[in-house]
């Protein structure tokens, strides 16, 4: 026998043995024996409630002690109640929990949920913040570690009661059910001048802090701010070519289903849109606010996979035109980008015509792929349009936002979200059009694949569709009446040239030319990576010409000598061309000037194509002007020209003096509109200034290499209107003066 004794084995001591089998397989493991103090009760999913409960209960306690205070503070801050306290009549009746409520008082051992602990759960974990707010918004922090000690500085908790009263903000007054002011486009002054009840005379950097703490608290803004900067915002909605039904979204602010108001994102949205034009220095003082809040309910919607997409795609639209506006070019890009996303998860571009009950339907998925079918079915969770003039919303909204992704490839020169062939909706038209859907079934429709059929020498769709009423053509129409001034234009002409103006600038990049693309293909084949890029134009001579590559000796072609223009080019302006000819009478000038009136954007002119007397001297007192959508066509249409005649005069020298033509009719529309309020101009006509001045510069710079110093000082005066034309535009949009700045 061995001499070493024999080791009793390990004990792991926990308490007196309970004849119990351990089941922590550590002791079977290692052949230990286990002994238990006390039996374990097992932790149940009750338990872990309470405990949680009783450890959350001081903070939340605290956090309600610290928000009562401040309602308290900020009532007495704008003047709108006693500083006795809040209106306890407006708050929800919540209990404090009760100090005899111990985690120790009944252990539970089964999986189920007693009332009483149910009852102390949602009490707990409730939202805390005052329950003032009927549109019950799914709110989400800005940010968890934002607490009340962030939002106020320490002096701020003892504010002068002067201060107070000059603020005029209600947190407990809230849009009531019965309110009937309407949200149409009353006069700026009243609007910008009503912001605020009376001039303030509490410090600037105070009101700020104030109207700061109210937003990050609350998550909306009082009602006589929140009002009128929504006024605001209808009323100038139209230069960033954004529209919707201004009735039906009031209606929707007084729904009962939280899920059929307004998502709050759209609202911030609007907020900072209007806040550029807002009289009051503290609600500008809160636009990155705004932009903050609106940015992240966006992202958190389309994470959660929100149903309601239309009014995300309006958020993304209004920030996206907002920061072009503020000269913030990449969120205005991405944002773009961002609304042409979404209107594909929904299916906008595929909306057939005629126009019936199925024409928003989304297409049937494919069954070849599961993955892509499941994700498919997933915008069928969206909801259909209420009716068919709501259905013409979406119509519009498409467009709409087709138009900011539009205009961020013509400024930045990158590709857009969706190409055009992939897109099947109709034209939009005014909206109350669509409350008689089966005549606008029975008018012609132009869909944007009919412009490039050479079948048809001009358009025949709804370009110009005279809805005119009986009594419309009873009297002189006046274009105050918008039903009557929505008859002589058409949504369809200004899309159409937003198209020609992105599609011409993208014929800058040579690598979207098949025929160019083709041969630079080929040349990166037969070349080894090491190699030199080619030139747009030697690739292009080496597709078209000889089909040999110009490095070749003997193939070198002459300078002078004409080569064939891309049949991309040839397409686009045929196109074009066939547009032009089919603009409507009232359309077709851009300088509608009648007996000397001066161009005006006032409402209260006649049209000479209803006008009710051919005789000039009974016409002499209706003078009517400039419409701008008629000139904002023309800009695109002439910049459209300028880009691709600019194009072609790689292959055709002789058509770089067309362009230089088509540049300077944009200067002579600028002529006319030199006496006009530039804050009602479109952020397009920005981007068509830039390009002209760009085509410009390089024909001054080309007449005097040829020694024309004359010709070359008149285009340079030219230049100079432009620029001047885009500092003046900055006054109101910074894009204006970042535009300006980069062309001197």
């Amino acid at each position: 026998m061995s001499s070493e004794p024999v080791t009793a084995p390990k004990v792991l001591k926990r308490g007196a043995a309970t004849g119990e089998r351990p089941n922590c397989a550590l002791c079977l493991k290692n052949s230990q024996k286990c002994v238990y103090d006390v039996p374990q009760k097992p932790r149940t999913h009750v338990k872990k409630l309470e405990d949680k409960i009783q450890v959350s209960r001081p903070g939340r306690q605290a956090k309600r002690d610290e928000q009562e205070a401040f309602s308290q503070a900020f009532e007495e801050l704008w003047g709108t109640s006693s500083t006795f306290g809040v209106d306890t009549s407006n708050l929800i009746d919540r209990k404090a929990p009760s100090a005899e409520w111990t985690a120790t008082e009944s252990v539970v051992q089964a999986d189920y949920f007693p009332v009483d602990v149910l009852n102390q759960l949602i009490e707990e974990t409730e939202n805390t913040n005052l329950a003032l707010d009927p549109w019950a918004f799914e709110t989400i922090p800005i940010a968890q570690s934002t607490t009340t000690e962030s939002i106020f500085p320490s002096e701020s908790r003892s504010i002068v009661p002067e201060l107070f009263a000059s603020m005029q903000i209600n947190p407990n007054h809230r849009l009531s059910a019965d309110s009937s002011q309407p949200l149409s486009t009353p006069s700026l002054s009243s609007m910008q001048g009503s912001l605020l009840h009376s001039p303030s005379s509490a410090p600037l950097e105070d009101r700020v802090t104030a109207l700061r703490a109210h937003v990050l608290i609350y998550e909306e803004l009082p009602e006589h701010i929140q009002t009128p900067l929504l006024d605001l915002f209808f009323s100038r909605m139209a230069v960033f070519q954004f529209d919707m039904n201004i009735d039906r979204f009031r209606s929707s602010l007084q729904e009962s289903d939280p899920k059929d108001q307004p998502h709050p994102a759209f609202l911030f949205a609007m907020y900072y849109c209007a806040s550029l034009f807002s009289s009051d220095e503290a609600v500008r003082a809160l636009d990155d606010l705004f932009f903050e809040i609106a940015q992240k309910k966006l992202d958190n919607a389309v994470n959660s996979v929100d149903h309601r997409m239309i009014d995300l795609i309006r958020t993304a639209i209004v920030l996206s035109s907002s920061s072009y506006s503020r000269a913030r070019f990449r969120p205005a890009w991405v944002f773009g980008g961002l609304a042409m996303r979404l209107c594909s998860i929904v299916n906008l571009q595929r909306i057939t015509f005629p126009f019936s009950s199925m024409s928003n339907q989304h297409p049937k998925p494919s069954s070849r792929c599961f993955d892509r079918k499941s994700y498919k079915g997933r915008s069928r969770r969206f909801r259909s349009p209420k009716d068919f003039v709501e259905l013409g919303e979406f119509i519009q909204l498409f467009w709409i936002a087709w138009t900011m992704d539009r205009v961020g490839s013509t400024s930045n020169g990158s590709p857009p979200a969706m190409h055009w062939t992939e897109i099947e909706t109709p034209f939009p038209l005014p909206l109350y059009r669509y409350a008689d859907i089966n005549l606008v079934n029975n008018q012609p429709n132009t869909a944007l694949y009919d412009l490039f059929d050479d079948s048809q020498t001009t358009l025949v769709g709804d370009l110009f569709v005279p809805f005119f009423d009986v009594s419309i053509l009873s009297g002189p129409l006046h274009l105050t009446d918008s039903t009557a001034y929505d008859t002589l234009r058409s949504a369809s002409c200004f899309y159409i040239a937003t198209f020609f103006l992105n599609e011409a600038s993208r014929l800058e990049d040579e690598f979207i030319q098949p025929s160019v693309r083709d041969g630079y293909l080929a040349y990166c084949v037969s070349h080894p990576l090491g190699s030199a890029t080619p030139s747009a134009n030697s690739v292009a001579s080496f597709n078209m010409t000889t089909g040999v590559s110009d490095d070749v000796p003997g193939n070198d072609l002459d300078a002078d000598e004409p080569k064939p223009v891309p049949t991309e080019i040839v397409r686009l302006q045929n196109a074009l061309i066939k547009f032009v000819k089919s603009l409507p009478a009232h359309q077709s000038n851009p300088a509608q000037i009648v007996l000397g009136g001066l161009p005006s954007w006032g409402l209260n002119q006649v049209s000479p194509v209803c006008s009710t007397s051919d005789n000039p001297s009974e016409q002499s007192g209706q003078t009517w002007g400039i419409d701008p959508e008629t000139v904002l066509i023309h800009t695109g249409i002439h910049t459209a020209f300028a880009l691709i005649y600019q194009e072609r005069s790689d292959f055709e020298p002789s058509a770089w003096a067309q362009a230089v033509s088509s540049a300077r009719s944009v200067v002579k529309i600028l002529h006319m509109v030199a006496h006009v309020d530039f804050s009602r101009l479109s952020l397009v006509m920005v981007i068509s200034w830039r390009i002209v001045a760009h085509v410009l510069l390089n024909e001054v710079k080309r007449q005097r290499s040829e020694g024309n110093e004359e010709e070359a000082l008149q285009i340079t005066i030219d230049v100079e209107l432009v620029i001047l034309a885009l500092k003046r535009f900055g006054e109101i949009y910074a894009v204006g003066t970042t535009s300006a700045d980069y062309l001197k």
